[in-house]
């Protein structure tokens, strides 16, 4: 399973810092759509035995476009976390709380069924705005019960968001520097 994220740099040198990370198995100014296609072209040579893999993204237009072109096997889908602090509802909202129990609901549904109850409660609560976007949003992109491979149980990118903080102190150096840094240390890119 490979977590795709992204971190700007906040140096003098600004940037972006596209990560893979994942469990068991050139330039870039922003992250975009050409530059999420540069990456996941070049992470190819890397995990590219042919082997289906499932992508936990967070929905950038550059990953919905690259995924399926570069690995038209695999499967990206949505991190729960992303989607949730994405609804179209805020927390002032005194249904926000029902909102979001319903849509965890709705997500982890192990059967179609379910899935299908658990929207309507949003409607019920006069949301149907938010019902409405849901709705937008593939099933099968972050309902359990429509996943066609597998998750390994994960529904968020915090192994991502967990680097993201892990880089944190060394977000104000430029790109090849950080580079140079990982060369100094004599690391040859493993975790130690």
């Amino acid at each position: 399973m490979v977590y795709l994220d992204a971190t700007f740099l906040t140096g003098r040198f600004r940037g972006c810092l596209m990560a893979a990370t994942g469990i068991n198995g050139g330039k870039v100014g922003s992250e975009n759509n050409d530059n999420w296609e540069w990456f996941l072209r070049n992470l190819i040579q890397v995990v590219g035995d042919g082997r289906p893999i499932t992508f936990l993204s967070d929905r950038h237009e550059g990953l919905l476009c690259g995924v399926p072109l570069i690995y038209p096997d695999s499967f990206n889908i949505f991190c729960y976390y992303h989607l949730k602090n994405n609804l179209p509802i805020t927390g002032s909202d005194p249904r926000y709380t029902l909102v979001l129990d319903h849509f965890q609901e709705a997500t982890y549904a192990l059967s179609p069924e379910n899935h299908a109850k658990a929207i309507p409660k949003i409607r019920d609560l006069n949301c149907y705005w938010v019902a409405d976007y849901i709705e937008t949003i593939p099933s099968e992109s972050y309902v359990n019960a429509f996943f066609k491979d597998f998750r390994y149980g994960r529904t968020a990118i915090t192994l991502g968001e967990s680097f993201n903080s892990w880089i944190l102190v060394h977000k104000k150096m430029p790109a090849s520097s950080l580079l140079d840094q990982e060369e100094s240390n004599g690391n040859d890119g493993r975790p130690s």
